[in-house]
Parts: structure tokens; C-alpha cells; sequence
């Protein structure tokens, strides 16, 4: 049985990012997005999601990491800006 899509972001998103428990640094975000697509690719071969295009779900799994890590400035001014960089690198924009 296929996990839904948002439960699939979020287990995923907490996978990726528990390697850096002791001190996730900006810098290792740009190692993420590789790992972020090849996860995205290997889901949805062997079905354990059925929805949504490739760049779309590489660019959400990014946001929930986004949202579950903390960044240098305050989460509500930075987290939307750097959730627009990241749209518009992979999928080009909202």
C-alpha cells in the first residue's frame, strides 16, 4: 500500500536531514538536492507514491526540509524566500 504524498514528504524530508542532528549547516543543503531527487526517482519506481511530477515532489520534499530545519535569520521572513529559490531553480518558479 502506497504511503500518501504528504506522509511520504515528511517521513522523508526527517530521514534526510537526521545526519545533521549536530549542527546542519546551509552549505550542506546544496549535497541535498541530488540525494532529494534520487529519493523522488526511487519512490515512484517502485510506487510508494503515485502523484505528482519529479521536479514538483524533489521541490516539496526541499521545502519540508526547509521547514523542519533552522535557518540563521527569523523561519518566517528567510523560510519563504528560500522556499522561492528553490522553486525557482527546480521547477522555475511559482
Amino acid at each position: 500500500m502506497s504511503e500518501s504524498r504528504r506522509e511520504w514528504i515528511v517521513k522523508t524530508a526527517a530521514d534526510m536531514v537526521e545526519p545533521f542532528e549536530d549542527g546542519f549547516e546551509w552549505e550542506d543543503f546544496v549535497s541535498l538536492v541530488p540525494i532529494a531527487e534520487n529519493k523522488v526517482i526511487l519512490a515512484i519506481a517502485l510506487g510508494l507514491i503515485i502523484t505528482g511530477k519529479r521536479k514538483r515532489l524533489v521541490c516539496d520534499l526541499l521545502h519540508e526540509i526547509i521547514d523542519i530545519t533552522d535557518t540563521w535569520g527569523p523561519d518566517g521572513i528567510i523560510d519563504p524566500v528560500l522556499k522561492a529559490v528553490v522553486s525557482a531553480f527546480l521547477v522555475g518558479g511559482r
